[in-house]
């Protein structure tokens, strides 16, 4: 909620705001451990050293703890929540460029659930999203090429075999002349 804090108490309330969620987000970690703000309100904390790669979850989940209490700022109390997605070097990645994308996708996916939560990559996070972005493509060709059909099914009342009302449904008929299921389509459609 970063950006209604903007937007309803300003700038400078907002920059107050990141500033006390880095301070908090410090005292999460050990002082070899390093906490980055990466961008608007993302942060990323690298914490060195692990013993064994689960771990990283009481940090991530204190994290969330943390930014999850209110901010007093400007005389009235501010609530904000936060996600984790959580890659693991080697393992995930072994450049932070990777390691970043990866924890990307796993917060993605713990936001997905439903937020203040957290989660670790895992290699069919990475197959989803290119199968989804692969899905958006299509979709964009498939309107430009009008491979998209509106078909109606009507319902019926069975006693007096009248028509009671008309479905109207979408159906994408694939270049390859398959259908594409609408349960597959509809989601990235809306998005």
């Amino acid at each position: 909620r970063f950006k209604d804090v903007n937007d309803t108490l300003g700038h400078l309330t907002g920059d107050r705001l990141l500033t006390g969620a880095a301070r908090r987000l410090a005292g999460c970690v050990r002082e070899m451990d390093t906490v980055a703000r990466l961008g608007g309100d993302e942060f990323a904390l690298v914490i060195c050293e692990l013993r064994h790669p689960d771990d990283a979850e009481p940090v991530a989940r204190k994290a969330i703890a943390e930014l999850s209490k209110p901010f007093h700022l400007d005389g009235q109390d501010v609530h904000v929540g936060a996600s984790a997605g959580i890659a693991i070097c080697p393992t995930d990645g072994s450049d932070p460029d990777q390691l970043l994308r990866h924890a990307d996708l796993a917060l993605y996916r713990a936001k997905a659930s439903g937020g203040h939560a957290c989660h670790y990559f895992a290699p069919a996070m990475a197959a989803e999203v290119a199968a989804r972005k692969g899905l958006e493509r299509g979709l964009r060709q498939a309107l430009e090429r009008g491979d998209l059909e509106l078909h109606f099914q009507p319902e019926l009342d069975l006693h007096s075999g009248s028509i009671r009302s008309v479905e109207a449904l979408l159906r994408w008929r694939h270049k390859d002349r398959t259908w594409i299921s609408p349960e597959k389509f509809i989601p990235v459609a809306e998005t």
